[in-house]
């Protein structure tokens, strides 16, 4: 119910409904999963700190004190992202701000809520990265599962679009081949990657670097 609370911009309703739901204790998998959705939405106390700061398509939150000089600055190049990667693809309906965490370091959010990001939970439109994660990566997950109506793609793909479309503009081609040339032990193809539940980020810029192929050769009406 916490959930479905967030999803629809009720988040008082969405905060009282999983604090309710832990101290009811029903259920130890109910009760963790209510937890973890208590640290994924912010309500905990660890993020009461937090500043928050608006934009026209988020609401980012930043570690206090952040590590981020320019706060402004950081989120015009994410909305900067967005606009890309909505002109990309067209129009996804996102009802609702996608909601961003900025952590200072990986090993703190670890530490304080055991999350290992950077990550998006598309569905629910909230991000949780490192302050130094490509501005569009994470954003991409989200606007593409609204585009495709959640449909279901390979890791390769989906890790293949966000890199495509993380505005970084980096050669991804010639970081893959770098790579592989620097670990020539390493056997890879496209199949097994196509078939692995989870992608190594060594092999992310390959990703990347097929959807670009992949774009050449028949455009983006069948990607």
């Amino acid at each position: 119910l916490g959930r479905c609370y967030f999803v629809i911009g009720e988040y008082d309703k969405s905060r009282k409904a999983l604090f309710e739901s832990v101290q009811l204790g029903a259920t130890p998998n109910v009760t963790a999963s209510s937890n973890w959705y208590i640290h994924l939405f912010g309500y905990d106390d660890l993020f009461k700190d937090w500043g928050a700061l608006e934009s026209e398509h988020f609401v980012f939150y930043f570690q206090t004190p952040s590590v981020i000089q320019n706060q402004e600055l950081f989120v015009k190049k994410r909305e900067d992202a967005y606009a890309a990667i909505k002109s990309f693809l067209g129009e996804a309906q996102l009802p609702y701000k996608i909601h961003y965490f900025i952590w200072n370091s990986k090993d703190s959010a670890l530490q304080s809520v055991g999350f290992s990001f950077g990550f998006a939970v598309p569905p629910v439109r909230v991000i949780h990265s490192n302050y130094d994660q490509t501005a569009g990566h994470e954003t991409t997950h989200v606007i593409v599962a609204h585009y495709n109506n959640f449909t279901k793609h390979t890791m390769f793909i989906n890790e293949g679009i966000a890199v495509y479309l993380n505005q970084a503009h980096q050669d991804n081609l010639a970081i893959a081949r770098q790579y592989l040339k620097q670990h020539p032990e390493i056997k890879i193809s496209i199949k097994d990657l196509w078939a692995d539940k989870v992608l190594r980020s060594e092999y992310y810029p390959l990703a990347g670097a097929f959807i670009a192929h992949l774009l050449e050769r028949a455009g983006k009406e069948k990607l």
